[in-house]
């Protein structure tokens, strides 16, 4: 009989290794997308789109580009991702102009894969987004504003959802919160308006922390209906009308600096050592403590193993801890 991953080192050494190849292996064959330096342009707005998988960001972005946009995300009615790597996504002159007065400016709109992807583990999607931070960063990119969506109906706010949404609040740290946009999705899909809005009152207090810290909400249908009130466009232009009123107040094309990138960047610190990661070792340490009580079968096995993969990734060594320790955190 094979051996539980819990408790037995030399067995969860070996699928660490396996499940790291594997890994490598698939990174290879999905790239995800950067700016390039010769590409950017200091008054760029971008705005990554993240959310939980299914909730309808790749949908969002879509709408916003247009039936006759040649490069646009893939989308699916399903809760199954249609988007596992970090790509993004240029709103052309017209549709910007139309969203805005800006000018001649960009908005450019980064399609980001959800936690509790099927298909990528919570780690590997971490150090995507992290990645794709990092680049743009280095280039002179900075994030205008950051849209987070969450579907108002169906379902139930989970454990997994208390977490993610922590990660979240991590990555982009407590300055930055006023940049953010948490957007209820998928309005269009259920005629009982009290239902939905007693359900918004229910995730608002949810994310109580991060409104109380300057967040912004916003409503996000899923059908393309530029007339909407619920339109991707009626959310762009909210978003970008908050981004721009704030470079007027705080500078011009000041943008900001996510604490995610302050801390890999500017700190230089290793991506186990960010908060946004601290926040995931979390996530999966009560995942084990989940899969010990289901008891041993080959299902919990294989989630297991992936699970011990990502803590294993995410261990700090002493000089980490020690860094961390004279950093004050």
């Amino acid at each position: 009989m094979e051996e539980s991953p819990f408790g037995c080192h030399s067995f969860a050494s070996s699928t660490v290794r396996i499940m790291r190849f594997l890994s490598q292996t698939a990174s290879k064959q999905r790239e995800d997308s950067f700016i390039a330096k010769e590409d950017s342009r200091p008054d760029d707005i971008v705005i990554p789109v993240m959310g939980p998988t299914g909730s309808g960001k790749s949908t969002f972005i879509a709408n916003v580009l247009g039936e006759d946009a040649q490069d646009k995300p893939q989308t699916s009615v399903s809760l199954d991702s249609c988007t596992q790597v970090v790509q993004h996504y240029i709103v052309d002159s017209a549709t910007s102009d139309n969203v805005s007065n800006l000018s001649g400016r960009r908005i450019i709109l980064v399609d980001t894969p959800g936690f509790d992807d099927t298909g990528v583990s919570d780690f590997d999607i971490l150090r995507r987004v992290s990645a794709w931070l990092e680049n743009s960063y280095r280039e002179g990119t900075r994030v205008g504003a950051v849209i987070y969506i969450y579907p108002v109906y169906p379902g139930r706010y989970s454990h997994n959802d208390r977490s993610n949404l922590k990660i979240f609040s991590k990555l982009c740290g407590k300055n930055a919160l006023t940049r953010v946009t948490l957007a209820t999705s998928r309005w269009d899909e259920h005629g009982d308006q009290d239902l939905l809005e007693r359900r918004e009152a229910d995730l608002q207090s949810h994310w109580r922390y991060m409104l109380e810290c300057g967040a912004s909400t916003g409503r996000l249908g899923r059908f393309n209906d530029p007339d909407h009130r619920y339109s991707a466009a009626t959310l762009l232009k909210e978003v970008v009308s908050k981004a721009i009123s704030r470079e007027q107040s705080e500078g011009e094309l000041a943008g900001v600096i996510l604490d995610l990138q302050q801390q890999v960047v500017l700190q230089q610190r290793e991506l186990n050592q960010t908060g946004a990661a601290r926040e995931l070792k979390k996530k999966l340490d009560s995942l084990v403590k989940e899969y010990e009580s289901m008891g041993d079968n080959p299902v919990v096995r294989a989630k297991a193993r992936d699970v011990v993969r990502q803590l294993d990734n995410l261990k700090i060594s002493v000089v980490g801890r020690l860094k961390l320790f004279l950093l004050g955190n």
